[in-house]
């Protein structure tokens, strides 16, 4: 296991909202804007395509209901999903601002023991704890 994190971006004071893009267009914020610091931001997405085997998390920040008017900070993928129906996976996404205004984003897979972590470079890396908890059932 890599236990080493990506300390990730330093914010502005005066932060903007930040979060996700999700389909259609549309931006899901999970941080609103200037929260106060230390703050955590936690939504669970899924699928929207029948076997679909990856999802892109596009990270936000801007203060706007249309995902394309936002600035994208970055983005990784969620890969290795098992094929299913629609809405099958669960995919825990997180957003940390810590107090020093720094962001760090993981994407945790609910019903495996890995998750996936931004990284300043924009590609992802993926963790397998062998001693976590197995899934829900």
């Amino acid at each position: 296991t890599n236990h080493e994190m990506f300390k990730g971006w330093q914010l502005p004071p005066r932060r903007p909202a930040l979060g996700v893009q999700m389909v259609g267009d549309r931006a899901y914020v999970l941080i609103p804007p200037s929260s106060a610091l230390p703050a955590v931001g936690k939504q669970v997405f899924t699928t929207c395509n029948p076997s679909q085997r990856e999802i892109r998390i596009l990270v936000l920040q801007g203060d706007f209901s249309q995902a394309s008017r936002c600035d994208v900070l970055g983005y990784f993928d969620m890969t290795g999903i098992p094929a299913g129906p629609k809405g099958a996976a669960k995919i825990e996404v997180s957003f940390h601002v810590d107090a020093s205004g720094v962001l760090n984003v993981t994407a945790q897979d609910l019903d495996r023991p890995r998750q996936e972590q931004w990284l300043r470079e924009g590609f992802l890396t993926a963790q397998h704890n062998p001693n976590a908890a197995p899934p829900h059932q």
